[in-house]
């Protein structure tokens, strides 16, 4: 029961043709279809609808992001209980957004619009299922298996981490301490088996993404991805690295609008009961383990200057 995953995301893009030929040419994600403004993707391995939408803008940020629950009887739970902790809820009927059924939505304290939605329309996997071939036939670009997660972003998150721990019932996994080593600045939360469906960091603003991710298979698929990349002329802004937090493998690179992106694999598999990895904020400066672990690099400046606005 509660939250299944992280669902999709609405990002507006100011050139929907140039942003959309990368998600679809070097990302590798399938176009599902297209109403009005909006360009709905999926990867390969997804089973429902889209799990993200190009939505044609005037300015470039992300609109919102998706959670989906496993039931209708959630979502009214949900309902009442954020509206009892004080939050303004928004109740969307089926069939307001396309392909959807009805949702609910709330804006973190730091700003961000979330959604929480009980259905989607599932075309199922691309190989089928029914005894299906283990990868489509042709593969386009970096081909990630699915949407793994988002890092959003504010100047005090600890009411968000409250808010997707205590009423979404969202585990921890990793948090940073500040430097009284009492106050978190940021968290690592999930729902699935990966080490995070979302994360908070402080940030010099409120509401803004740092980035969303895909997953990869495989640590070759990470050496591929690099190369896509640069056969693409796509900077490569970090990376190929490994997280200390998370220890994830990792690339970050962003799209024409801007958009941080990363692919990423071989983190560990998260559990409900298992204790969670506490970081001090001093081990992400340079030279230490807890951003990137094989070259000892601390973020880069761009991580705290340069990020995606929400609306």
């Amino acid at each position: 029961m509660g939250v299944l995953r992280l669902g999709h995301l609405e990002v507006c893009v100011t050139d929907l043709d140039k942003t959309l030929d990368h998600y679809t040419k070097i990302i590798g994600l399938r176009e599902m279809d297209r109403q009005g403004d909006r360009v709905y993707l999926r990867c390969f391995d997804e089973y429902d609808h889209h799990s993200l939408i190009l939505r044609k803008h005037d300015e470039a940020g992300m609109a919102y992001a998706a959670f989906k629950v496993e039931s209708a009887e959630d979502l009214n739970q949900y309902e009442a209980a954020l509206k009892a902790d004080g939050l303004a809820v928004e109740r969307l009927p089926a069939g307001s957004q396309y392909k959807k059924g009805e949702a609910v939505r709330f804006r973190l304290p730091t700003g961000q619009l979330i959604e929480l939605y009980d259905y989607m329309e599932q075309p199922g996997r691309e190989v089928g299922h029914l005894n299906p071939d283990p990868w489509p036939k042709e593969k386009v670009g970096i081909f990630p298996t699915h949407l793994d997660h988002v890092l959003l972003g504010g100047l005090d998150v600890r009411e968000n981490i409250r808010i997707f721990r205590e009423i979404l019932g969202f585990h921890l996994s990793e948090q940073v301490m500040g430097p009284d080593g009492e106050t978190m600045v940021g968290a690592f939360l999930f729902r699935t088996s990966t080490a995070h469906d979302i994360a908070f960091l402080n940030a010099p603003e409120d509401n803004t993404m740092s980035h969303f991710t895909y997953w990869l298979e495989s640590k070759s698929d990470i050496i591929d991805a690099g190369d896509i990349l640069g056969l693409n002329g796509v900077p490569i802004e970090a990376g190929p690295d490994r997280h200390g937090i998370t220890r994830g493998l990792t690339i970050y690179f962003r799209d024409p609008c801007g958009h941080r992106n990363e692919v990423f694999t071989s983190s560990y598999l998260a559990q409900a009961d298992m204790p969670p990895v506490t970081w001090t904020v001093e081990e992400l400066a340079p030279g230490k383990k807890g951003v990137f672990c094989m070259t000892l690099g601390g973020f880069p400046e761009t991580f705290g200057t340069e990020h995606s606005k929400c609306f």
